[in-house]
């Protein structure tokens, strides 16, 4: 009964690990695994796309976000990877701007929030973000133009978001 038991939880555990694998995992499963083999070499393999799919240079090109987009609730929060601290309440302020808050980023009384928030800081670098400041006020950009701004102090935190 102990390793059925345990057998489940590795299954479980396995299977919530390549969900939680990104859309990677997914385009490279659905391609077909099996080939068959024809004596004439086919031409469709090799065939261009049509330029006109291709978007104009004026244009940004929407790329989807390299992080988890789960978390969020809107497509302002959808923009940017889930922050830390608890509490997080959010308020659109305009048609293309979204500000969240928390006066929880303190909650545990460690005095290390500071350091979590620099680590986020850097994990906005890690998902493309051109971010300038320091830990205390920040201001990011990705690559499709979207903005965010950064703050953090006294046991608070700021995100304001800004849609391109």
């Amino acid at each position: 009964m102990k390793k059925t038991i345990a057998l489940v939880l590795c299954l479980l555990m396995a299977v919530s690990l390549a969900a939680c694998g990104g859309q990677a995992a997914a385009e490279e499963s659905s391609a077909p695994t099996e080939q068959t083999e024809t004596a004439e070499p086919t031409t469709e393999e090799t065939t261009q796309p049509e330029e006109s799919s291709a978007p104009a240079e004026d244009e940004p090109v929407e790329t989807k976000p390299s992080f988890d987009t789960s978390w969020a609730s809107n497509a302002f929060e959808k923009l940017i990877p889930q922050p830390p601290f608890e509490g997080w309440n959010g308020e659109k302020i305009s048609e293309n701007a979204y500000k969240m808050e928390t006066s929880q980023a303190n909650s545990d009384g460690s005095g290390t929030y500071y350091d979590t928030w620099a680590a986020y800081v850097q994990t906005l670098r890690d998902c493309g973000f051109t971010v300038q400041g320091d830990t205390y006020s920040a201001e990011g950009t990705d690559r499709n133009g979207n903005q965010v701004e950064l703050q953090c102090g006294d046991g608070h935190a700021w995100i304001t978001i800004y849609k391109a």
